[in-house]
């Protein structure tokens, strides 16, 4: 009897699918377009072939986890449902004002948001507590019922119902009352609450937040609902889960009330495991760089940790829930090139995605996109499938770059060049802005390539980053996929009130922290299932007195004593100083907001190791590739990556193929195998 894990991640353009066996043998890893559409199809077709190849009827799922991007796709779509809100009088309008700061000041043709509540369905209820948590004016349930009644006249018209209410993080009442009373009058229709989606201040970023929890909510339901359905005479649905932004895993049932907790939840998994690989290196400062058919995706790990962070704006709207520090750029193999009005070519954002996907994937696409161009400077093999189905066919690459370069007077290798160049300055520019804001010097960083483009990306991005080492880790196409079965099940939990950090507050604070971990403590009780280890994290999000932005610090007792105080107020002044520049001594320091984190850590078990007893002697393959950094096509050579010997150095310029991506190698680089199968890359610019 086999005990069987599997990992499924669905990204924009591909889903990536690892199977691996009693928790060490990976027996089946492979690649299928994904389905826009209807994203749980590729799930289904994932699992029918996992099916089919390799469950018995003697054998144990013991693990199901996918990633998800549908509810970032809704939201990005705006294809939501239909929603009402309920809040207290004067603040319905409260979404469309916002905050009095602009993300485009000068722009005269900027604009607004798209509006995803209709003003019908905005209605003020009279209430009111005020900022100490007192209610001041007592819900009238009688004339909410009478509002609740006139909601029925059009409840075809909407789907969902968010409530959200002044100040109800500090007191919950009059959101309990108007939830019970929805519930009952309106059964059918998905119902988020502030109090339990985003119980924080800041009561515009927690009404954001609630909104866009009822307006993906529906769709995350039916979609969870679907795969539950083809799921449930297969696998123990205890053994299912889907990722969460904060680099965890959840059970579904609470997804189906919390989607906001996916809404970025897409690269996450790759993170966590690029985490547990630069552990295994001990590397402490890295970038993670995840390249896929749609976007790429990067973090900085600094000391070993990626930071987390609470608040990322999604197509103009702040979503504030727990989330790993992970920026989006949207350049990946399937961004399209296209040349503007004045000439000049453009790649990205816009992508090909998995329909039509790009030129040379022969489905209608009549646009340049980056695999094209990949290919037709040789670096992709042309006698390739993609995802187990599809055929390349370079000539259509050809053809259409040829189309550009007709316009344009130039060679197809010109318009290559241009398109590769524009993609790595993209990505040259992004990360380097991100770590000037955040005061990084990246020159001593490792980066971690992987994704389906990643490798093939990585060694120009390096050159130009001046970073001296890349690690391509085991199956990069699938890295994500992999990053779900080392995942850990995670549950946030937040208490918010504003408290000044001092002796005469400790009991305060360490009732709260003793009602956090009360809920920690339900949270392990029920899911003692699992065979995991428990960890609770405590977390300040602590500020100076009268300042607007709040630095989170961590905390490793479960209680606050004297001594603790002085040490959160030499921490905080440490990390303020890193952060900005400066502390402003004899300052009082306030805390925001105390949270935990629970976590059951799964018993990891490592793959197994490269089998250093292997010899192979190399017989190369070599391509003609153009490099545009040499404006020349040189003899390549091309090395399959199952054969190299352990510690063998290549050197470059080589192009390492495996099954579901290729790395390019280039000239003053060299590559050897770690004990762990990984690709290490040394770059030698400068030397």
């Amino acid at each position: 009897m086999k005990k069987i894990s599997i990992g499924i991640d669905t990204g924009g353009t591909f889903t990536d699918i690892v199977v691996v066996k009693d928790g060490l043998e990976i027996i089946d890893n492979f690649k299928l377009l994904s389905t826009p559409e209807n994203p749980s199809n590729a799930i289904i077709n994932a699992m029918n072939i996992v099916f089919k190849k390799h469950i018995k009827v003697e054998d144990e799922i013991i693990y199901f986890g996918h990633g998800s991007t549908i509810s970032t796709n809704i939201l990005i779509e705006n294809n939501g449902s239909k929603s009402i809100l309920l809040t207290t009088k004067g603040f319905k309008d409260l979404l469309e004002i916002g905050r009095q700061k602009r993300s485009h000041l000068y722009d005269l043709f900027s604009e607004k948001h798209h509006k995803i509540i209709r003003d019908k369905f905005k209605i003020e209820i009279n209430e009111r507590t005020n900022s100490r948590g007192v209610i001041e004016n007592k819900l009238n349930q009688d004339i909410l019922i009478s509002e609740i009644e006139k909601m029925k006249e059009y409840k075809y018209e909407f789907e969902s119902i968010s409530i959200c209410y002044l100040f109800s993080y500090l007191n919950k009442t009059n959101e309990i009352i108007t939830k019970k009373l929805v519930k009952k009058y309106l059964k059918d229709k998905f119902v988020s609450v502030s109090n339990e989606v985003c119980p924080e201040y800041r009561e515009y970023e927690r009404m954001s937040t609630t909104v866009i929890n009822s307006f993906v909510g529906p769709k995350v339901k039916l979609y969870i609902s679907n795969l539950k359905k083809y799921l449930k005479n297969k696998i123990n649905l205890e053994n299912c889960y889907i990722t969460q932004s904060n680099g965890g895993i959840s059970d579904y049932e609470n997804i189906i009330n919390y989607p906001i907790k996916t809404i970025l939840s897409g690269p996450s998994m790759g993170v966590c495991a690029a985490l547990e690989l630069a552990k295994k290196h001990k590397i402490k400062n890295f970038i993670t760089f995840d390249v896929g058919g749609t976007s790429t995706d990067y973090s900085f790990g600094i000391n070993g940790k990626v930071e987390k962070i609470d608040m990322k704006k999604i197509k103009g709207y702040p979503i504030r829930t727990p989330m790993l520090d992970i920026e989006t750029v949207g350049i990946g193999g399937g961004s399209i090139c296209k040349i503007d009005e004045g000439g000049l070519m453009k790649v990205g954002p816009e992508s090909a995605g998995a329909n039509p996907g790009p030129a040379c994937y022969g489905q209608g696409n009549c646009y340049p996109t980056v695999t094209d161009a990949l290919l037709v400077d040789n670096i992709i093999n042309e006698n390739i499938k993609i995802g187990n189905k599809i055929t390349i066919n370079k000539k259509l690459s050809e053809d259409i770059i040829n189309k550009y370069a007709y316009k344009k007077n130039l060679s197809k290798n010109d318009i290559s060049k241009g398109i590769l160049q524009i993609a790595i300055s993209t990505l040259t520019r992004t990360i380097k802005k991100k770590a000037a804001v955040n005061g990084i010097n990246i020159n001593s960083y490792v980066i971690i390539a992987y994704g389906g483009c990643g490798p093939l990306l990585a060694s120009r991005l390096a050159y130009e980053l001046n970073i001296k080492k890349i690690i391509i880790p085991k199956f990069p196409g699938l890295f994500c996929a992999l990053g779900l079965l080392t995942s850990d099940l995670k549950r946030d939990y937040i208490y918010s009130k504003i408290i000044e950090l001092g002796k005469n507050n400790l009991d305060k604070i360490n009732f709260i922290i003793l009602k956090l971990t009360k809920q920690a403590n339900n949270f392990f009780e029920k899911n003692n299932h699992i065979k995991a280890k428990k960890e609770i994290k405590y977390i300040l999000d602590l500020k100076y007195v009268g300042q607007n932005h709040e630095l989170k610090i961590e905390i490793y007792k479960n209680d606050i004593n004297d001594n603790m105080i002085i040490t959160l107020i030499n921490k905080f002044n440490i990390k303020h100083k890193n952060k900005y520049g400066f502390i402003i001594d004899n300052q009082p320091i306030c805390i925001v907001a105390i949270r935990l984190e629970a976590i059951l850590k799964k018993i990891k078990k490592s793959l197994n190791n490269y089998q250093i007893s292997n010899k192979y002697i190399h017989n190369y393959k070599y391509r003609n590739i153009y490099y545009y950094e040499y404006d020349k096509n040189i003899k390549t050579k091309i090395i399959n990556r199952n054969f190299i010997n352990y510690d063998e150095i290549i050197k470059g310029p080589a192009v390492i193929e495996e099954k579901n991506t290729s790395t390019l190698l280039l000239k003053n680089q060299q590559l050897y195998v770690d004990k762990y199968q990984n690709l290490i890359i040394e770059n030698k610019k400068n030397e």
